[in-house]
Parts: structure tokens; sequence; C-alpha cells
């Protein structure tokens, strides 16, 4: 009988739903996600890709989307570099949507360099702006493709 298990993924969804909610509590957001994943993983049985479906949703809409808006729209190197890394904290504190992450982060990452204001020279006065903060060197190592010459 997987009715208790059933029970506890729609408690965890709930829970995480309220975590992002909150703030967001992206911590007390991971810890229900991993559950999530876990059981998804584990136990196939349990269908539990709507409830997955809805947390990726709102975690796209009221966390991510913000961070790649602020990003895409940014007027300066300093603007750039404080969304980069506001962006790269959300999977410091929910290592568990690190991929989600690094996925925008690319995506963002390429249409700035694709941009007039920044371009090449522009990517590599960031990767030296970037180069001065802990999360910055996490995000150059992580991202060589568009830092390499940074």
């Amino acid at each position: 009988d997987l009715s208790l298990v059933i029970q506890l993924v729609a408690q965890r969804h709930d829970a995480a739903l309220r975590a992002l909610n909150r703030g967001p509590d992206l911590h007390s957001f991971n810890v229900e996600y991993k559950v999530l994943k876990a059981v998804n993983t584990d136990l196939p049985e349990v269908n539990t890709s709507l409830h997955m479906a809805q947390i990726q949703d709102a975690l796209r809409t009221r966390v991510l989307e913000s961070h790649v808006r602020a990003l895409h729209t940014a007027a300066s190197i300093a603007e750039a570099a404080k969304s980069i890394l506001a962006l790269r904290e959300v999977a410091t504190h929910a290592p568990d949507i690190y991929e989600d992450v690094q996925v925008r982060l690319t995506s963002a990452l390429a249409h700035l360099k694709s941009t007039p204001k920044f371009g090449t020279r522009g990517i590599n006065a960031l990767g030296g702006h970037l180069s001065q903060h802990a999360q910055g060197q996490l995000v150059i190592a992580e991202h060589p493709e568009t830092f390499g010459s940074a």
C-alpha cells in the first residue's frame, strides 16, 4: 500500500511551495525537493511527475526568472555581476537545482555576449569583476566557454 508515500509526496510538495513563498527559503526548499527527487527515482510506481512539474514551474517563476531577467537587462558590468552572483547563489543554497541554474546562467551569458552593449570586451571585464568574489570565481570556472579569455 503506497498511500502513506503518496501522502508524504503531497506534504513535501506543499512544503516546497511554502518554502519558495517565504522569501524564498531555498535551504528548506532544497530539503523538500531532495525528498521528492528520491521518491521519483527510487519509487517509480509513485507518480510524482505532476508534483515535480509544479515545483519546477514555481521555482522558475518565483526565483530564477527574476535573476535571469535582471541579467538580460543589466546596463553595466556591476549590474550584470550582481545578477550573476545572485543567480549562482541560488544553486549554493539549493544544490539539487544546480543544473537548472547552470542552464539558465549559460543561456543568459550567451545572450550578454551577443549584445552590442557587452560583447567579448564586456564579458572579459565582467570576468575580471566576478573574479573578485568567491561565487564569481565559481561562475568563471563553471563557464570556461564564456570566460576562457577573461
